[in-house]
């Protein structure tokens, strides 16, 4: 699970209400570019590093959630923790219609501070060009969570619909 922190002023991470572009992004379609989720984590002054799929995080560390929808219309964001804990990052409220949109990266309003649920952290960008029933994937979610091969296994998802993953492995305290 993730704690709210709302971004302080200098930082690289967002903090106005709503999507946000990335400065410095150019707001072209490539062909080919697919959905997926993109998250950087706050260094020390105003830097912040992309974080790869498998990168080592920690407790405490302070993850800024982005996407990029490649065109699709709708999309929700959840993670899912070591602990099989399900949080919704975008829409902010599960009853918000999960409208995605921009070209290129596309920030979350907010920054999150991660807590200390042991072994991983999952990213799950769910998209469709239709929209999505944001229950049906915080469910699946859940589903997954209570998993062993959490870190790892599909949403059971129906057709029409598609999600990339991104997983961060947590250091041991």
């Amino acid at each position: 699970a993730l704690i709210l922190f709302a971004a302080t002023a200098g930082t690289r991470l967002a903090s106005a209400p709503g999507p946000v572009h990335a400065p410095g992004v150019e707001q072209t379609r490539l062909k080919g570019l697919q959905p997926h989720v993109v998250v950087h984590r706050q260094l020390p002054g105003d830097e912040a590093e992309r974080l790869e799929p498998g990168a080592r995080v920690a407790p405490g560390d302070i993850l800024q959630l982005g996407y990029v929808a490649a065109g699709k219309g709708y999309g929700v964001l959840v993670s899912i923790d070591g602990d099989g804990e399900v949080t919704l990052h975008h829409p902010e409220f599960a009853t918000l219609p999960p409208v995605i949109g921009g070209e290129g990266r596309v920030d979350l309003p907010f920054a999150y501070t991660l807590d200390a649920a042991p072994q991983f952290e999952r990213f799950v960008f769910v998209t469709s060009a239709e929209p999505i029933d944001v229950d049906s994937v915080l469910s699946a979610a859940r589903r997954v969570g209570a998993d062993e091969a959490a870190a790892s296994e599909p949403l059971p998802l129906p057709d029409g619909v598609s999600q990339d993953s991104l997983i961060l492995w947590k250091a041991r305290p």
